[in-house]
């Protein structure tokens, strides 16, 4: 049995790749914060844009469904990875390794931000993203601003108005912490 034989002998199914982009810059300062840990590893060179095309081309020959952009910050602070991370996927997805839910995972603090909308939401619509995915603490803006250590935090309907204006999904991730109502 050769190396192949082993490798699909081991894997059924691969439901969704998850990725680190950027720098882990983060314009948060949670308390709870876990990505501080990940952040003497992130980058994106070379190596890190190999290992992604092959995860999402490994992903999708098993019957991945799903990428999901993340960070060991906030991935919008490193647009520009995110546009490189995007671009692998876009490659991938021409090549035949295609996902219908290509997801940022992000706090959202950006999105309340028209111009930063305006200049990356058509470039990664176009590059495939299909939702972004934010992290909710509260609905009241006060208390969201307090979960990520800031005296203030963007108007959800500013968010939603400025994804769904780039026919982007949205969704919210409502992030659950012990203690907390």
């Amino acid at each position: 049995m050769g190396r192949a034989d082993v490798v699909m002998a081991c894997i059924e199914k691969i439901y969704s790749v998850s990725a680190l982009v950027g720098a882990g810059v983060c314009n948060g300062n949670c308390a709870f914060c876990a990505g501080k840990y990940l952040r003497k590893q992130a980058r994106t060179d070379d190596l890190y844009l190999k290992n992604l095309e092959a995860a999402i081309k490994l992903s999708a020959r098993y019957g991945g469904w799903s990428l999901s952009l993340t960070s060991s910050g906030e991935p919008t602070c490193s647009p520009e990875d995110v546009s490189e991370a995007l671009r692998v996927y876009d490659k991938c997805a021409k090549q035949g390794a295609y996902f219908p839910n290509v997801n940022l995972f992000t706090n959202g603090i950006l999105f309340g931000n028209v111009d930063f909308c305006d200049k990356w939401l058509p470039e990664w619509k176009q590059l495939g993203l299909t939702n972004v995915a934010v992290s909710v603490h509260s609905t009241d803006n006060h208390k969201q601003a307090e979960a990520y250590g800031l005296k203030s935090y963007p108007s959800f309907k500013h968010i939603r108005k400025n994804i769904e204006k780039y026919g982007v999904g949205l969704r919210a991730t409502l992030l659950l912490r012990r203690g907390r109502s």
